[in-house]
């Protein structure tokens, strides 16, 4: 009984912190999968297609966002607007998809953050920035 424990500790450690390390390179998979599931919904019911994207990418990104909200997001680009990127969170609370405010437009590899209203903005957005205490 004391061998199992004494091979079993070591093991328990060393899977965590492999955890540990693959969610901070690769984001979250449970967050990843939810956002896979809901956010085809949520592009449905905003008028919008995920076949409409020519760009569908999770990342991890490496700065605080909003505490309501999981560290990954999806970043989303539309085919008929091509240099603006869009952010999609996931909400801790209710677990459910909101874009967020903030949208990067590159031109010419020059990244300008913007909030004003585009093309596939949303009304009821939310800003990445908020709420980061």
């Amino acid at each position: 009984m004391k061998k199992w424990f004494m091979i079993g500790i070591p093991v328990v450690i060393i899977c965590a912190i492999a955890w540990f390390v693959y969610a901070e390179i690769n984001g979250n998979p449970y967050v990843k999968y939810q956002m896979d599931k809901e956010l085809p919904t949520h592009l449905e019911t905003a008028g919008e297609s995920k076949a409409a994207t020519s760009m569908y990418l999770f990342a991890n990104p490496k700065f605080l966002i909003n505490n309501d909200y999981y560290g990954d997001i999806y970043t989303l680009e539309f085919k008929d607007e091509p240099h603006m990127h869009y952010y999609y969170g996931l909400s801790k609370k209710d677990k459910k998809i909101t874009q967020f405010c903030e949208k990067d437009f590159d031109k010419d590899g020059v990244i300008d953050t913007i909030t004003k209203e585009t093309k596939h903005a949303e009304k009821s957005c939310v800003s990445m920035y908020a709420n980061r205490d």
